[in-house]
């Protein structure tokens, strides 16, 4: 369940997009409360080179802080009137960004974080390079990263989603971001499950796919792409199997592809997926299957909100 969500903003309209998606997601769940936090990092040191009379570390900390203070108070305005109810706040902190944003995620507490990219274009300007790559890799819980709904070819943010796309690797590992989008799906609610075998991979060792199981049911020497299809059809139909169970309209689908991220993305839009689901753990904590090019291309280019769930979040629902 999700009883509380983290919305980081940074002055701009696009960041702030981000609010109304995350008001509609709190009343989903029990009127969850949100909060809205911008950051502001004081200068340690003095700039290089000349500066302007009275220029202090002290002085230029105090403005920001007095910027900070006066933009909380416009974001709790606005927050409140978003919110139709809800609890809501809003909060500035000094620091630096990512790792701030990552500590309040981990305190306060939350269970969501909540934010707008601009999908091909890069990141909004707050969110350049590394803040944004750091928050969604060392995150305590899912990040939902919703496209910028003023971009090109981007579809409608906001909750329900009743069409939901998750891409299943062969670790075990991704399954468990169905929950997590199931909780942000609406009513009568389509899951949607792909696995795509890429040719030039090997299967590893530890694989859930029942690889074994599919070759020894086969009279001639199996090939490997053939057997790492029918093995993924396999699980994937089991996985359906015990969500159909509890109700759910389930659909899996396979494909062999060289291009993940581009598979992914081409039935996404294919299918009229509203949400795609994304595990950010593979084989290795740095992950094979995202936070490298697949998890960039379809980050930066879906046209749809993308949940990402980081190591720390899976680790947390492990234990």
């Amino acid at each position: 369940m999700i009883r509380s969500i983290l919305v980081p903003v940074d002055g701009s309209p696009l960041a702030e997009s981000a609010l109304a998606v995350a008001c509609a997601i709190a009343r989903q769940h029990h009127r969850a409360r949100v909060e809205a936090v911008s950051v502001f990092a004081s200068p340690l040191d003095p700039p290089r080179g000349p500066t302007a009379p009275g220029w202090s570390a002290q002085r230029v900390t105090e403005d920001l802080a007095a910027n900070a203070r006066a933009y909380t108070a416009h974001l709790a305005e606005r927050l409140a009137s978003l919110g139709g109810g809800l609890t809501t706040s809003a909060t500035a902190l000094d620091g630096r960004p990512a790792e701030t944003l990552v500590e309040r995620a981990r305190t306060a507490p939350h269970d969501l974080i909540v934010m707008t990219t601009h999908g091909h274009s890069g990141l909004s300007r707050f969110w350049l390079g590394s803040v944004a790559d750091r928050v969604v890799r060392q995150s305590p819980v899912p990040v939902l990263l919703i496209r910028d709904a003023g971009g090109e070819g981007a579809r409608a943010a906001a909750p329900p989603y009743t069409d939901v796309l998750v891409p299943i690797d062969d670790d075990g590992v991704s399954e468990q971001v169905i929950p997590l989008v199931l909780s942000l799906a609406g009513p009568g609610v389509r899951l949607h499950l792909l696995h795509v075998v890429v040719p030039s991979r090997l299967l590893p060792t530890h694989s859930v796919l029942p690889v074994e199981e599919v070759a020894a049911e086969r009279a001639t020497p199996p090939d490997v792409v053939g057997v790492a299809r029918d093995a993924a059809r396999r699980y994937l139909d089991r996985l359906a199997t015990s969500y159909a169970r509890t109700g759910l309209n389930v659909r899996t689908q396979v494909v062999v592809d060289a291009h993940p991220a581009g598979a992914i993305l081409t039935i996404a839009r294919g299918s009229g997926a509203q949400l795609i689901g994304l595990a950010s753990r593979g084989r290795h904590e740095a992950t094979r299957f995202l936070l490298g090019s697949v998890s960039d291309k379809v980050l930066r280019s879906a046209d749809v909100p993308v949940l990402v769930v980081p190591p720390a979040a899976l680790a947390a629902r492990s234990t």
